[in-house]
């Protein structure tokens, strides 16, 4: 039996957080796991600039603009700064 990946990849470039999803379908469960990895690595580090590369996600449920919106809030609390990439326009509609 294999355990399922993470849903998101996280690693620091030039002092850059880059968060990227791995998961096409952002639904509740991949929403509890990925906030947990992503409020983890931004405590741990405390980047100034994160970036979420999107490119993977075929459907994003508003559940998942929520956790997004949770970490841009999280990290301006701090001064930081959020950046979405390569976000489909169909992946946010019904």
């Amino acid at each position: 039996m294999h355990a399922n990946p993470a849903p998101v990849d996280f690693h620091e470039h030039e002092g850059i957080a880059i968060m990227r999803f791995e998961a096409t379908h952002i639904d509740q469960d991949v929403v509890d796991q990925a906030s947990k990895l992503m409020f983890d690595a931004i405590d741990a580090y405390h980047p100034m600039r994160v970036v979420v590369n999107l490119r993977n996600v075929d459907f994003l449920h508003s559940l998942g603009l929520g956790m997004l919106a949770g970490i841009l809030k999280h990290i301006q609390a701090y001064g930081g700064r959020l950046r979405l990439c390569s976000l489909k326009f169909w992946s946010c509609l019904p």
